[in-house]
């Protein structure tokens, strides 16, 4: 997953340069100032320490610019734990396949999506299924 993105910093990065040693989990959302987002956002600070033990990064990826998440990340009262990605023209999503939804993706190293949910409403994955799905990616990939 070589696109390019920017950061909150706007410095420019893809999925391959922030990787974890056995993957990434990108948060796909539209605009990050949405209301319930901030719940997404509380989601990810949670997860990111323990995945990042299994060698997974976690990165929240926006429809927003990469000024509008510096503006964020300045003034969050949240302390970010991970970085804020900018995909306003949505390539990235179009590759992943999620164009127009809210969704989680566990990609392993050699870009294979291992495991994917939808984010409706308040339905978040519990630690522990994204665990297990980690998990399987000793068995080959589909």
């Amino acid at each position: 997953m070589s696109l390019p993105l920017f950061d909150h910093q706007e410095e420019t990065c893809t999925f391959d340069s922030i990787m974890g040693e056995r993957g990434i989990l990108p948060v796909f959302i539209g605009d990050i100032w949405a209301p319930g987002n901030e719940r997404v956002l509380r989601w990810i600070n949670r997860i990111t320490r323990p995945l990042a033990h299994e060698g997974i990064n976690s990165v929240l990826v926006t429809s927003n610019a990469a000024h509008t998440l510096k503006g964020f990340f300045a003034s969050s009262p949240l302390p970010l734990t991970f970085p804020l990605l900018a995909d306003n023209d949505l390539q990235v999503r179009r590759q992943c396949a999620v164009e127009r939804k809210n969704a989680i993706l566990l990609i392993d190293v050699q870009g294979y999506i291992r495991a994917h949910w939808f984010i409706a409403g308040r339905n978040l994955p519990r630690l522990k299924l994204v665990l297990n799905a980690i998990q399987s990616f000793n068995l080959p990939a589909e």
